[in-house]
């Protein structure tokens, strides 16, 4: 009876656990969602070096994921990078450059004045395996929509200050997928061998970041970032991979942790009693 009973509560305990363990999650960058948690959360420009931190909008467990713009001041995809401004729109998240109008189509992510990204970096205790994107602006108006995707894959934090694109994907990070053409408030699946990160990067389309060499035209890409979505799955413990750990404190147990927790502590006292018997 005790035995049954122990294998009974084990089988629910992983059950629970897996259920905690991985969860389809969006995250929307458009003014529309009220959900923004942290950082600089104006309605406006951000200031240059601002992050925002975006809560998921749908998915459990939610993850919140912080979110800075960046832009290379060199030519081609060459010079360090510095920090960019980021504003929410109705159709998701524009990124300005310094010394570029504000006007449309250059309040959107583009490679036109230096190359654009967004880094998304979802914290110490999470990595998570990015497979949706859409845009809300750009292939409508009549402009060139690709995109450049990756994914650190190296150990420990990420600094992008005085980084370089060029030396990326030599120092960690991984071409997850480049896309081409997407079509405004269409969902786009991408990264189909399940890569897990703790930080991505997103933008319109990079030469530097496509490990392929595809050669697409530059300068003509012009999109807002609508939404992502992936899944979240709990850092290993003490892993540096993918870009793990780094401060931020331990994570708040979710109910499978805590069941597994409470079955080791009835079968150390079980083992105790029999011990004495």
């Amino acid at each position: 009876m005790k035995k049954n009973l122990i294998l009974t509560i084990l089988t629910l305990a992983g059950a629970s656990a897996l259920s905690q363990v991985e969860a389809a999650n969006t995250w929307s960058f458009t003014s529309g969602n009220n959900n923004c948690v942290g950082g600089n959360c104006t309605t406006g420009w951000t200031n240059y070096g601002d992050t925002v931190t975006y809560g998921s909008t749908a998915g459990t467990p939610s993850a919140n994921v912080e979110t800075s713009a960046w832009v290379n001041n060199g030519s081609g995809t060459s010079g360090t990078l510095d920090s960019a401004r980021m504003r929410r729109f109705g159709g998701g998240m524009g990124v300005h450059t310094s010394g570029e109008p504000y006007q449309a189509p250059n309040h959107g992510f583009d490679n036109s004045n230096g190359f654009e990204t967004v880094l998304l970096d979802f914290g110490p205790n999470n990595e998570v395996s990015l497979n949706e994107i859409c845009i809300g602006y750009g292939s409508d108006e009549g402009y060139d929509t690709d995109l450049s995707i990756a994914a650190f894959t190296g150990n420990g934090p990420v600094d992008l200050n005085g980084a370089s694109y060029d030396t990326l994907l030599s120092n960690g990070w991984t071409d997850i997928a480049q896309l081409a053409n997407l079509q405004n408030y269409q969902m786009y699946n991408f990264n189909a061998g399940g890569v897990k990160s703790r930080y991505w990067l997103v933008g319109a389309y990079n030469p530097a970041l496509d490990s392929a060499s595809q050669g697409w035209s530059t300068g003509n890409d012009f999109f807002k970032l609508e939404f992502v979505g992936g899944d979240v799955f709990d850092c290993p413990p003490g892993s540096t991979q993918n870009g793990c750990g780094g401060g931020g404190g331990g994570q708040v147990p979710v109910p499978g942790t805590l069941l597994l927790m409470g079955v080791g502590l009835a079968l150390t006292g079980a083992s105790r009693r029999n011990r004495k018997q």
